[in-house]
Order: C-alpha cells, then structure tokens, then sequence
C-alpha cells in the first residue's frame, strides 16, 4: 500500500515499476497464503484465502490477464481489510 500512497489510478497504471512491484508483492501475499494450513486457514474464515490464493495463481499464470484496475481495488479495499484481520490475528 505504501508504494501507492501518493497515487491515483491513472498514475497507477501508468507507472510500470510501480505496478509490478506491487503485483510481486500480491503474489508473496498469495503464495505465503498457500502455504498456510488449511487447519489454521478454518480458524480464520473472514480472510478469503481462496481469493488470495486466486489472485497469486492470476498474476503466475495470466501475465496478459491482469488488469490495473483490479489491481487498484485491491490496494485500495481488500489489503487495508485483510491488514486489520491479520493485526487481530497478532
């Protein structure tokens, strides 16, 4: 989130660097997301690991499919969401 901080959408997907450093990052998110149990996945419903774990194997295997303004979205509404779950989680 920290990388957009001072940008719009159009900037965003302007910027290549910027939005590939993030779609790196969202792959992290997704493939450290895989790699949690799906026992301590259950003990957390309200984080849509599906949709997590969706988004990583979008960006491994649809490099033309991804789409800036999706990205923006989930910058903007489900990383904020899912950094308040994780910091309950802490």
């Amino acid at each position: 989130m920290s990388y957009t901080e001072d940008y719009d959408e159009k900037k965003f997907a302007e910027d290549s660097r910027t939005f590939e450093s993030v779609i790196l990052n969202l792959f992290i998110i997704g493939e450290a997301a895989n790699k949690i149990p799906e026992s301590i996945q259950c003990k957390y419903p309200d984080i849509d690991w599906r949709a997590i774990i969706g988004m990583r194997n979008i960006i491994a295997h649809g490099y033309f499919k991804i789409k800036s303004d999706i990205i923006w979205k989930t910058i903007q509404d489900d990383l904020p969401a899912l950094l308040d779950l994780v910091k309950k989680i802490r």
